[in-house]
């Protein structure tokens, strides 16, 4: 196929790089393809999966054929079914004894040649040397030369090829002569008969030429795309490889020209619907179904995303940020003692909590207890609302524990998150102080942004927000990637969908 190259010093050139032609042998000739899998894959998509075929020769030497004389002509019998290419001719002699071996040796005669297939005998089809153009008359009887004693022909089909020594100069004036022919030995140009290309069951054809393909035939093109996606989505399915031999067969031995492409594509997995998000201050790991992703990114991944705001957020001001997954947490076990996370004095002059959280766990069931008391120095006052009971269950995962608080305006007091186990225990993570987190009500998202996996997926500035989004690949590889956000949101992803490259 030709190859567009660049020289910086010279105009662009082609250079053909030629294919060399393959012998299909009598089970066929395999084109496997072959590709990797991804996991979870459900379907697949192919850009590019071709065949391109043309015929090439297989010659085969027929060794000594009959000959017998038809008055001043020979007949050479020519095997059923064979196309002659090569002729080899002993012992030829003119009438005046003039031993020929090539073209230049007949002196003004001529070597017709006729190839019959039954019937009444057809005129000359080709001379050596051909007959000279006349006039407005081209050139004809051409197709045919003598060198060395081998007579070429254009891979003629028939069952008989008669030889005779002429003089003229066109087939209404040739008149035959006597000549000698000894020995032919002949070569048979073999074509390609009833080419097909097909499937891996050995009998669903993606491709078929009827009958012979002639040298000269246009190229070819087998189009596998949808037999390579049938294959494919029934493999996906029962979780076999994706791996399928197509043959290229014939009805006897042959060679052709094959160019196969590698073949490309994409594995697609979707997860179909809507998967819904709550973000309420804590990280949430996208809720994808078994199996885990592939460690394999991506090539690209595609969803509808719809981002609601629910008109609350973080206090960025007075909350710790919620610990990396990385890494152990150390922190204080809370018990029937109350604990405390001392607030700075003016921390709630502008805007009144509407929730207060503690980041930690139950190691065993524990009902918790969270309030906010009004602060006299470093002693705990009255509290500014009845406590928040929660009971919890025992469990290794971090999360905020929330408590909702009604106050009507902002509280503009020192004010303290004090915590205490009526029932169990509770690990209340900590570095120099208990990890809280306050939300507090506010129509303005205010730009904030969404992440995933740390990577900007939005910036919020309304309350809904919808997204064609063109998602991180990376963030797809190995495991669910996890949404976080100062914004108590809604995040729903519509029909999730990666394609991996092949």
């Amino acid at each position: 196929m030709p190859v567009l190259v660049a020289d910086f010093d010279a105009a662009p050139q082609q250079i053909v790089v030629l294919t060399p032609p393959v012998d299909i042998p009598s089970d066929g000739f395999p084109i496997r393809v072959q590709w990797n899998g991804a996991s979870g894959a459900t379907d697949i998509e192919i850009t590019r999966a071709e065949a391109t075929i043309s015929p090439d020769i297989v010659e085969q030497n027929l060794g000594v054929l009959t000959v017998t004389s038809d008055g001043q002509d020979y007949l050479v019998a020519v095997p059923s079914g064979k196309r002659i290419r090569y002729l080899t001719l002993d012992g030829v002699k003119t009438d005046e004894d003039v031993t020929i071996t090539s073209s230049g040796d007949l002196s003004g005669q001529r070597l017709a040649v006729t190839v019959q297939s039954g019937g009444s005998v057809p005129s000359p089809q080709y001379s050596v040397p051909a007959c000279p153009r006349r006039g407005m008359i081209p050139q004809s009887l051409t197709g045919a030369s003598l060198e060395n004693k081998v007579l070429a022909l254009p891979d003629v089909a028939g069952n008989k090829i008669r030889l005779s020594m002429v003089d003229g100069d066109s087939p209404d004036s040739f008149s035959k002569h006597s000549w000698t022919l000894g020995e032919v030995t002949g070569v048979a140009a073999g074509l390609p008969h009833n080419l097909s290309l097909v499937e891996p069951d050995g009998s669903t054809a993606v491709w078929a030429f009827p009958g012979e393909m002639p040298t000269g035939s246009p190229t070819a093109f087998a189009d596998l795309r949808m037999s390579v996606k049938k294959l494919a989505a029934a493999a996906l399915k029962s979780g076999q490889p994706l791996d399928f031999t197509f043959k290229v067969k014939a009805d006897s031995p042959a060679r052709i020209v094959l160019s196969v492409p590698t073949p490309s594509g994409s594995l697609v997995r979707t997860f179909l619907g809507v998967l819904p998000n709550l973000l309420a201050g804590d990280p949430v790991v996208l809720p994808l179904t078994a199996p885990n992703l592939a460690s394999e990114q991506p090539a690209s991944v595609t969803a509808g995303v719809t981002v609601t705001y629910q008109g609350m957020r973080i206090l960025e001001s007075v909350s710790d940020a919620f610990p990396s997954a990385a890494g152990n947490v150390g922190g204080i076990v809370v018990g029937e003692d109350l604990v405390l996370r001392i607030f700075p004095p003016k921390a709630f002059d502008e805007l009144a909590p509407a929730r207060v959280g503690v980041i930690g766990r139950a190691p065993v069931d524990c009902e918790l207890s969270i309030q906010l008391l009004e602060m006299n120095g470093n002693i705990p006052g009255k509290a500014i609302a009845p406590p928040g009971v929660v009971r919890l269950s025992s469990s290794n995962t971090l999360s905020t524990v929330w408590i909702d608080l009604k106050l009507d305006s902002p509280p503009r007091k020192a004010l303290a998150c004090a915590v205490r186990a009526n029932q169990g225990r509770f690990l209340w993570a900590a570095n120099e102080h208990g990890l809280t987190r306050v939300a507090v009500n506010d129509p303005d998202p205010g730009n904030r942004p969404l992440l995933l996996n740390g990577v900007s997926l939005a910036n919020v500035s309304q309350k809904t927000t919808q997204l064609a989004a063109d998602l991180p690949q990376a963030q797809f590889t190995g495991a669910p990637p996890i949404l976080t956000s100062n914004l108590f949101l809604k995040v729903d992803f519509s029909d999730l969908t990666l394609r991996y490259a092949r």
